[in-house]
């Protein structure tokens, strides 16, 4: 499966299907993460939120500070960063975590590459697939601005039927 790695991959083909991906001239070829992986990455996932909780509350007064740590604290003691728990989702939004997850995947096979750098690729990654989108809707591409050829449809040639609509009706 080449080239998946974005950030929207679902965590289950980050997990279980190797990557292979090319940044600059090199071609990289994770592979499936261990057990013992995927705590790391749970125990990552929390001590980030723990230190994003730290670092966020620190212009409260000493006892907000207290009320998020504990807050924090709560949610890794309750199991939200582990594998489907509500941090690890949220989590999972965001580029650092799927850097990490690319970084656990190719440190063994890859041992000069550091967190920084599988940052760096995962982001260029982002950024190229980004790119790619927004070419989608110029307007001038030759789409028309909607990604798609801008010349009548079957459905809406004179004398052919209209399609119905999927759409659920709005409630009034």
């Amino acid at each position: 499966m080449p080239d998946q790695l974005n950030e929207t991959a679902p965590a289950g083909e980050l997990f279980n299907t190797p990557v292979a991906f090319t940044h600059g001239d090199r071609t990289y070829q994770s592979r499936k993460l261990t057990v013992a992986e995927i705590d790391e990455f749970c125990a990552w996932l929390e001590r980030q939120a723990v230190s994003k909780a730290w670092y966020g509350s620190a212009d409260l007064p000493p006892e907000g500070r207290e009320a998020a740590m504990r807050a924090a604290n709560a949610m890794a003691a309750a199991g939200a960063y582990r594998v489907g728990g509500e941090g690890y989702l949220e989590a999972m939004r965001q580029p650092a975590a799927g850097a990490y997850l690319l970084y656990l995947g190719l440190r063994n096979e890859h041992p000069d590459l550091t967190l920084d750098d599988c940052n760096a690729m995962f982001l260029a990654k982002a950024e190229e697939r980004w790119r790619d989108a927004l070419r989608g809707l110029d307007p001038g591409n030759g789409s028309g601005g909607r990604g798609r050829s801008s010349g009548p449809s079957k459905a809406s040639s004179p004398g052919s039927p209209k399609k119905a609509s999927r759409r659920k009706p709005r409630a009034v």
